[in-house]
């Protein structure tokens, strides 16, 4: 496995422990103005919002479950990626 390889495998697992601290940060009654909470939503509320403008598009139906899938969806597009890089690597 070659230097390049292992770094996007180590950049999608960071940023997957990222987005799980995201949701255990909603979770929590945590301030918003924590240094923590900031970097995570910061990092994370891009590829929230996407995902969000994306399922809203196209799947109204998932508006309405009564709870946010967007870090489900988040976690298989980074690891969907993931592997498209090592493949093409």
């Amino acid at each position: 496995m070659s230097g390049l390889e292992e770094l996007v495998i180590m950049a999608a697992q960071a940023y997957i422990l990222v987005i799980i601290a995201a949701v255990v940060c909603t979770w929590m009654d945590i301030s918003p103005q924590n240094k923590f909470v900031e970097l995570v939503h910061r990092l994370t509320l891009p590829l929230f919002e996407a995902i969000r403008r994306i399922t809203s598009t196209y799947v109204p139906a998932l508006d309405n479950l009564g709870f946010d899938l967007t870090p489900v969806w988040a976690v298989i597009l980074v690891h969907f990626t993931k592997r498209v890089l090592l493949f093409i690597l």
